[in-house]
């Protein structure tokens, strides 16, 4: 069974390992007064150059993707309550994102 999945607020910075193509699921927390912001660090298998992530749909938060070396980065921003994916083109890579106002 995969651990509880908790809501994060604040800036956090993750580190996300490409050779599991199925983390558990994030969740950020929108709260009055205190901004969020999450930096995803997804880095691939040995050897292997990934395309940069998507995020989908993007009415929940707002991403930004990057590269460092190998790495490939997503910056999201959550402006609403909702779910959205962040996924690597062309891999089975995929990250479930929700975004919660409790």
């Amino acid at each position: 069974m995969p651990p509880p999945v908790k809501c994060l607020v604040g800036t956090v910075t993750l580190p996300y390992d490409g050779a599991d193509p199925n983390p558990t699921e994030l969740c950020l927390l929108i709260r009055d007064g205190f901004p969020t912001h999450a930096r995803l660090l997804i880095k691939p298998p040995a050897g292997a150059t990934w395309a940069l992530p998507t995020l989908s749909p993007q009415s929940a938060m707002v991403g930004q993707a990057s590269r460092s070396g190998a790495m490939v980065i997503m910056d999201l921003t959550p402006v609403h309550k909702g779910t959205a994916t962040v996924a690597v083109p062309r891999t089975s890579w995929h990250l479930r994102v929700a975004v919660s106002s409790q």
